[in-house]
């Protein structure tokens, strides 16, 4: 737990760590240190509980872990979605200013020329 607190850069989520450590020292078991602290709800929880209960922990802790990761690995690609089409609007303005500020003085020496 102390190496987790470490490596957690959330200040909220850090405390709840520290926490859940202090229960722990203090002779509560696992789940329900989780569950006083709110490092995990709902669903997470229950699966912590049976894992506690069969000893399979560490594999229900990774699957607590992938599913993590997709979740922020699906929030990642949503916001990506929702700014990429300004980006590329930005770009084609710019582009076309760029476009003109080239093209505009190239006509009017032509035009005298010819």
């Amino acid at each position: 737990m102390e190496l987790a607190g470490e490596l957690v850069e959330n200040p909220a989520v850090e405390e709840k760590i520290r926490q859940c450590a202090s229960q722990l020292e203090a002779g509560s078991d696992y789940y329900s240190a989780m569950k006083d602290t709110g490092l995990f709800n709902g669903f997470y929880i229950q699966m912590i509980k049976v894992g506690t209960r069969s000893g399979r922990l560490d594999s229900v802790m990774y699957e607590i872990s992938k599913s993590y990761e997709e979740e922020a690995d699906l929030a990642t690609e949503q916001m990506i979605g929702r700014f990429e089409p300004t980006v590329i609007a930005v770009l084609a303005v710019s582009v076309g200013m760029i476009l003109l500020s080239v093209m505009l003085p190239l006509i009017g020496v032509l035009s005298a020329i010819g």
